[in-house]
């Protein structure tokens, strides 16, 4: 018998054995005819009952009690698990499937779907499936229609312990599967039904109106989540949208000019050799052909920046250390990376990408501006913000002095641009002789990030 059992019957019989002894105690001295003994043994039978009967009656509401206590436990423990799952990631695909696995685990269900509102076609559309039989479950509904439209209709959940004796479900191939047990409820945010979840035992006994009570809190952090990972997936369109904008600026501040100059200087040529001016017709070519040599080399090193902007998954300092170090092979300047508490710089995913287009842009200036030896990048904290340097010992310039076309050709406006797009500031320091720094303060992850996303909406 476990330990806690045995402690619960203690605890029934030794108050009634304790009083039992204590009332003959008092009575025994007064025993003396048989008639009083039957009456002592009755009323110690009765006494002793009723002290067992009341303290089942106790143990009985602790045991409730204990019971209650162990599933709202359990309950907490289970919402505190899908909302640490769901809270790993923005991709809406992973936060579905992996918010479902943890609804299966807590509730002992088979199979599980995720179906969401589709406005366009004002449809549910089943978006994750977990568990057994993925072959039977897959289909749209209208509002009204079937189970999960008329949670959808309804906003309530449903519960149902007989799937192949309900008309309401309209899936032949699922109650064939050999599913009795149906608990569906909706996912709402802000008020919002966002889409539904459902979930199927193959035992009849299986969900309970408990159970009911807990997929409606999940419902919740899901329908939260949902809205989170649709808005953060509009916020990198957008902000895809706005990175090519960006990269035909700097293509048409950059080859568009080039090609233009080229165009002139081959016009230029072919009147030189018409007036038969050999020699200015061969320094006009050798001008070309530097022009074309430098307009391959901006191409190359753009396309080897896009590249590394792919990479961008191996994490922000081990992609800068690598790109550092392929910079400097190609271009033939030391460059390295100086950083301090890395653990603690933590940058948004677009922080993270303006950040490392600064960088390159800043070295792409290195390369063809600075005849420089040496190239450093500098990372320190500053309070809630990261303060990031990109110095050389090139000749440097009057950053006052430069005219407004050499500024573009720099790349010093978009630089500008994209700092201030994710809350920061970019400035830059330079003087004749003693290189240039260019100096980019971010804020750091959840500090006073300004990028937000558009509130569209998600559901119907």
């Amino acid at each position: 018998m476990p330990e806690h059992e045995r402690l619960r019957w203690l605890g029934v019989w030794l108050p009634a054995v304790a009083v039992s002894l204590l009332f003959s105690l008092m009575w025994a001295h007064h025993l003396h005819e048989l008639f009083d003994i039957v009456v002592h043994v009755l009323a110690m039978g009765i006494i002793t009952g009723g002290v067992y009967l009341f303290s089942r009656y106790v143990f009985r509401i602790v045991e409730q009690k204990e019971q209650e206590v162990l599933r709202r436990n359990q309950e907490l423990a289970a919402l505190h698990a899908v909302g640490a799952v769901i809270n790993e990631s923005l991709d809406l695909n992973g936060v579905l499937s992996r918010a479902l696995d943890k609804v299966l685990e807590v509730t002992g269900a088979q199979s599980g779907e995720i179906f969401l509102w589709e406005e366009g076609t004002e449809e549910l559309v089943p978006r994750a499936f977990r568990g057994l039989f993925p072959e039977v479950f897959q289909a749209r509904f209208k509002l009204n229609e079937g189970f999960p439209g008329r949670i959808a209709q309804t906003g309530k959940p449903i519960v149902v312990h007989d799937l192949p004796g309900d008309p309401r479900f309209l899936r032949r191939r699922v109650k064939e599967a050999g599913f009795h047990s149906f608990a569906g409820v909706p996912l709402r945010s802000k008020g919002k039904m966002v889409g539904v979840m459902g979930i199927f035992a193959l035992d009849p006994r299986r969900l309970t109106s408990e159970d009911i009570e807990l997929l409606d809190g999940l419902g919740n952090q899901i329908g939260v989540a949902i809205e989170n990972a649709t808005l953060y997936a509009q916020l990198r369109e957008m902000t895809m949208l706005e990175e090519r904008q960006r990269i035909a600026r700097e293509m048409h501040d950059g080859l568009a000019q080039a090609l233009s100059s080229l165009h002139f200087r081959t016009s230029r040529a072919q009147d030189l050799l018409k007036a038969n001016e050999t020699a200015r017709v061969q320094a006009t070519l050798e001008e070309i052909r530097k022009m074309a040599e430098a307009a391959y080399e901006d191409i190359r090193q753009s396309i080897f920046g896009l590249r590394t902007m792919v990479s961008r998954s191996l994490g922000l300092v081990p992609t800068l250390t690598e790109y550092l170090h392929d910079w400097s092979l190609q271009n033939g300047v030391t460059a390295d990376l100086q950083i301090r508490d890395e653990r603690r710089i933590r940058l948004s995913p677009e922080a993270e990408l303006q950040l490392i287009r600064i960088i390159q842009e800043a070295l792409a200036n290195v390369r063809k501006h600075a005849a420089a030896r040496y190239a450093r990048v500098r990372f320190e904290l500053e309070g809630d913000h990261v303060l990031v340097t990109v110095a050389d010992d090139g000749k440097g310039f009057h950053p006052a002095q430069l005219p407004r076309s050499r500024n573009k050709g720099y790349g010093l406006e978009i630089m500008r641009e994209r700092a201030e797009s994710v809350g920061g500031s970019l400035k830059v320091q330079s003087q004749p002789g003693r290189g240039t720094s260019v100096l980019v303060r971010l804020p750091l992850s959840g500090k006073g990030d300004h990028n937000g996303g558009h509130q569209g909406p998600v559901g119907g």
